[in-house]
């Protein structure tokens, strides 16, 4: 929403913060990128249209992987990833010279929440990920699932889809299965963020 009060009509609000245009980067197929936003390997980074990277978020495209020549972090359209997540591929094997890593692909409308740590290959469609959440290497999260805040997804785990995970391997760790009606929910979600962000 524009305001009406700003003296070149260029701030616009959001539910908790005020932010500047001129702190973006936005792209001819819709994608928001925030200038504060650190971007490694951007030619090893493929985003997709309407996608929102807010500021101090890490993605590490620079990377080794076995397809060299492939993106090494595949976002799909609508990803929304909050502030000061972190996308990191993970080791995939460990040579002597050197790693080779496993490519990072972020599924259509997908929200990753803030400061989240994500090191698995794949995160399906219409994923919602909280805050704070580590998403342990090589791990798979199928499509329409909710990860709540401060959920840690073991290394080499996969989750069925349609599932609600929370909690900590060893503590409190939860995999319940939701109904097939989050599905529209999760891809709502993802779209309005982009809206209002």
């Amino acid at each position: 929403m524009i305001v009406s009060d700003s003296p070149d009509a260029s701030t616009f609000v959001t539910p908790n913060a005020r932010f500047y245009m001129d702190d973006w980067i936005e792209t001819g197929t819709g994608n928001r990128i925030s200038r504060l936003a650190a971007i490694k390997g951007a030619h090893r980074i493929s985003i997709l249209e309407n996608s929102t990277i807010c500021e101090n978020c890490t993605l590490n495209g620079d990377v080794t992987t076995a397809s060299p020549n492939q993106p090494s972090i595949v976002l799909g359209k609508y990803t929304y990833l909050a502030a000061n997540c972190l996308l990191d591929p993970p080791r995939a094997k460990l040579l002597p010279e050197f790693a080779v890593f496993a490519d990072i692909k972020v599924g259509n409308y997908t929200t990753i929440g803030a400061s989240s740590v994500v090191r698995l290959i794949q995160v399906g469609n219409r994923v919602l990920v909280g805050s704070k959440c580590i998403l342990g290497e090589l791990s798979v999260i199928n499509d329409c699932c909710i990860i709540e805040d401060c959920t840690v997804v073991p290394p080499k785990s996969v989750i069925p889809p349609y599932s609600k995970v929370s909690g900590i391997p060893g503590e409190d760790y939860n995999v319940e299965q939701i109904s097939a009606s989050y599905r529209k929910v999760l891809e709502a979600d993802s779209r309005i963020r982009h809206v209002l962000e």
